[in-house]
């Protein structure tokens, strides 16, 4: 806009005032012909920014004042933000790096707004601090000094056109956003918030997103899939953007999920889920799906936080394992299991299509004399992750070691794999309870083994009836891992 026609807002330093800043930012653009996925991702951008200055640079004086200023320029709309009091040194903020989360987490939201606008600078005021500026070109710019204003027409929930494809590369920037807008910075894996890394993994199908999108191309749903190996993959989190969880996109995506999945290349694929047990909306696509519940991890990490949902803080998250139902190969495989956990271990392999036969258990003086152990930390969320590739006469006091070192290094919880095709020591359970791990179901891995799956809990006050379960199998496996459970104590 020529000067004295621009758009500018000025209000107390609050970061209380963030949807007045973002509704600022949206209905400007819309001024200008966004349209309503240009409009989301100026919003997107605009609230990273003004998060970013509240929270990290609070405000020194009671009286201060944020500036923010909307211009045109050429056939894009720019954003200055900008405040006169505490000065602000952005440049600080290092440049996110997937790789190097511990030393780059600050830059992450940053690394989102360049993701969504075309163009952004921090630039230097001198004493009056730091101003950030971004633009973006709108596709239907509309200048107010050569048309007139018409009112911005509020998306419909109706008649959205919605249609559900298979995401390439190019739909990267928008994955990260609808990620961002259902969860934060909250969701798990933290390689889906990184342009490039998910840029990549989409070439290299190494992960398939189904995007549900609206007429006008928005991406507002996804089902993500992502492949271990050739022959494994991870069904991974069914989301839909805050506003359109009312909208048909969730059965849409969940049609197109269960036709891929039967799709002739993925026969021989195992393909396997976790769904989370804070409620059980998820859970409820286990049937349609034909996943079938094998195991419980209990207390894998804090809970993400779904935006637009209110849920109770409480324990930390747990899921149920769930595989999708095979075709019997015909053929009887041989495991090992404790005896006493051999009927159920049965019945969940019988309910996923897989033979077997039980074989004997040796003393430890018949097993090589040092087994294998692969140990794959999860410092963040404080999860140690144990598997057993083979037995060995040391297996009881590796176990000792390792699980007193863990409760030293602060480790909250730990996943013991044990391979169901290795025979094992006859006293194995002894052992097992002797160290507090307790029975919470069967594991497929990408290396395609069977694991019998334990938990230690350490000395965590763990609630089983925090865990919201949908499956009756679920909810019969909960009982059985309580009372193995509260065996221990």
């Amino acid at each position: 806009m020529q000067k004295g026609t621009d758009f500018s807002l000025q209000i107390p330093y609050r970061i209380e005032l963030l949807s007045l800043v973002t509704s600022f930012v949206g209905e400007a653009a819309q001024a200008l012909g966004a349209n309503g996925h240009e409009t989301q991702q100026l919003r997107l951008a605009a609230e990273e920014v003004f998060s970013y200055i509240m929270e990290a640079f609070p405000a020194s004086e009671t009286n201060e004042v944020f500036h923010l200023q909307a211009q045109e320029d050429g056939e894009a709309i720019r954003y200055h933000f900008s405040n006169h009091g505490t000065p602000i040194n952005v440049r600080a903020t290092p440049e996110f790096d997937a790789s190097d989360l511990d030393a780059t987490l600050d830059g992450l939201g940053f690394s989102l707004v360049k993701q969504l606008t075309d163009h952004f600078e921090c630039i230097n005021c001198g004493n009056d601090g730091w101003s950030i500026t971004f633009s973006k070109r709108l596709s239907a710019f509309r200048s107010l000094l050569s048309s007139p204003v018409t009112e911005a027409a509020a998306p419909s929930q109706e008649n959205l056109g919605l249609r559900v494809r298979q995401a390439t590369a190019d739909d990267a920037t928008q994955l990260i956003g609808l990620i961002y807008r259902t969860y934060r910075y909250s969701y798990l894996q933290a390689e889906l918030y990184d342009d490039k890394a998910l840029r990549t993994a989409l070439e290299k199908r190494q992960l398939i997103a189904l995007a549900a999108l609206t007429g006008e191309g928005e991406m507002i749903g996804c089902g993500i899939i992502h492949f271990k190996e050739a022959h494994f993959a991870e069904l991974g989190t069914l989301m839909t953007a805050p506003d359109y969880r009312t909208t048909s996109a969730v059965t849409l995506l969940v049609k197109e999920l269960y036709r891929l999945l039967r799709d002739d290349s993925f026969k021989k694929v195992y393909f396997c889920a976790n769904f989370v047990t804070t409620h059980t909306y998820s859970q409820r696509l286990m049937h349609t799906l034909k996943m079938v519940t094998m195991g419980l991890k209990l207390s894998v990490h804090e809970r993400a936080k779904f935006i637009g949902i209110n849920e109770e803080k409480g324990q930390r998250e747990s899921y149920v394992f769930a595989v999708r139902k095979m075709e019997d190969s015909g053929r009887s495989q041989t495991f090992h299991a404790p005896q006493e956990h051999q009927e159920i271990i049965g019945r969940l392999l019988c309910n996923v299509g897989v033979s077997h036969n039980w074989g004997e258990a040796k003393d430890a003086s018949m097993l090589p004399l040092q087994g294998k152990l692969i140990k794959e930390p999860c410092n963040d969320i404080q999860l140690m992750d144990l598997q057993v590739d083979a037995f060995g006469a040391d297996f009881a006091t590796v176990l000792k070691q390792e699980s007193v070192a863990m409760q030293q290094d602060g480790f909250l919880t730990c996943f013991l794999s044990l391979p169901l095709d290795q025979p094992q020591p006859r006293e194995l359970a002894l052992l097992l309870k002797a160290n507090k791990y307790f029975f919470s179901g069967l594991q497929l891995k990408a290396d395609g083994r069977w694991y019998l799956l334990y938990a230690n809990l350490f000395h965590q006050r763990f609630q089983f009836y925090g865990i919201e379960l949908h499956d009756p199998v679920a909810q019969e496996l909960r009982r059985y891992v309580e009372a193995e459970y509260l065996s221990l104590y």
